[in-house]
């Protein structure tokens, strides 16, 4: 059952899935952002170019898939 998976914006796929809850999607999404965002500061906030590329998606079992 895959409700959300997480999904390389910029080399489009998918890069982990199967998880049933938007929650344990999001903590291995900031796991795998947390090498690119330890540079930027409060101060220092990334470009809208350069944001985090790992995103969280509904997956296909999702009662809201598109």
């Amino acid at each position: 059952m895959e409700l959300f998976y997480v999904y390389n914006n910029k080399a489009k796929r998918i890069e982990v899935g199967g998880f049933k809850d938007k929650k344990s999607a999001k903590v291995k999404r900031n796991e795998l952002n947390k090498p690119l965002l330890e540079k930027y500061t409060k101060t220092n906030k990334p470009k809208k170019d350069s944001m985090p590329p790992y995103i969280v998606k509904k997956g296909k079992d999702h009662i809201h898939y598109d």
